[in-house]
């Protein structure tokens, strides 16, 4: 029986797990976990090679690290959103922070909860998402309701009425 499963990550120039989900597709600890008679999950490591060394953190960690040093960081999102394709970037890396969470567990509720702060509850944030790409804003929207309504982001039901009801308006401004 193992009881640590290690992944190097080739991110190729990618900055984070939460930029692709393959990553989260391939998690070994699902796996091990499946074969082990005591059904004990095995603690996931994540290497990750730079030039200035390798870095080994938990899943949880490295989520975590990930988060807060891009789509969570001002100097990140900033940047992204004077592309146009800023918003899906955004949208994106919170669908695959969403993956992680469904197939892993080890995603903290309160990156939800920053990230439902940063790019919901700023009503200019909000605006600007939904001007740049209302498509993708209407995808994150679906991302957060899922979140919440799936209990991996503790949040409140007034919270999740409010991205419905901004999702319906993101929907029918669409058409």
């Amino acid at each position: 029986n193992s009881d640590v499963t290690i992944q190097n990550l080739d991110l190729n120039g990618i900055l984070s797990i939460t930029d692709v989900p393959h990553y989260y597709d391939a998690d070994p600890t699902k796996v091990i976990e499946a074969l082990r008679f005591d059904n004990k999950r095995p603690i996931c490591l994540l290497a990750k090679t730079t030039k200035n060394g390798t870095e080994v953190h938990t899943l949880s960690e490295t989520i975590r690290i990930d988060s807060m040093c891009k789509v969570l960081s001002p100097e990140y999102y900033e940047v992204i959103l004077r592309d146009d394709d800023g918003v899906r970037e955004i949208s994106t890396c919170m669908r695959n922070i969403l993956g992680w969470s469904v197939t892993s567990g080890e995603v903290d509720t309160f990156v939800f909860e920053i990230a439902h702060s940063v790019f919901i509850e700023d009503p200019q944030m909000q605006l600007r998402l939904r001007k740049n790409d209302n498509a993708s804003f209407a995808h994150l929207l679906t991302t957060f309701v899922k979140a919440g309504e799936e209990g991996y982001w503790e949040t409140t039901n007034a919270k999740i009425r409010r991205l419905r009801e901004l999702k319906k308006y993101a929907d029918s401004s669409m058409d």
